[in-house]
């Protein structure tokens, strides 16, 4: 048989997890609900209100070195730009 929830009780159990800071799976354990009902009603809070989702430890990971990838192709960028003046200007005289 399956179980019915109001609105108010999914909002609660929602801003449970993303106001307080209670993971979902110990949200979903003290609502006594399942763990995928309580990831269901998060995903369309979020969709909602355009929330998106928190990065994975791999996918911060690959973030941060894409970040200092960029830094570094900007530095060498700039680099050539200023040999390009550098040798362009006229040293004759």
């Amino acid at each position: 048989m399956k179980r019915l929830f109001s609105d108010e009780f999914k909002l609660e159990a929602v801003k449970l997890v993303v106001e307080t800071g209670v993971t979902g799976e110990q949200a979903a354990k003290d609502l006594g609900i399942g763990y995928s009902t309580l990831q269901n009603w998060l995903k369309k809070y979020r969709a909602q209100r355009k929330i998106e989702e928190p990065l994975s430890a791999v996918q911060g990971d690959e973030v941060g070195k894409l970040k200092a990838e960029i830094h570094k192709l900007k530095l060498e960028r700039d680099l050539l730009k200023r040999a390009t003046v550098f040798f362009a200007t006229d040293r004759t005289s």
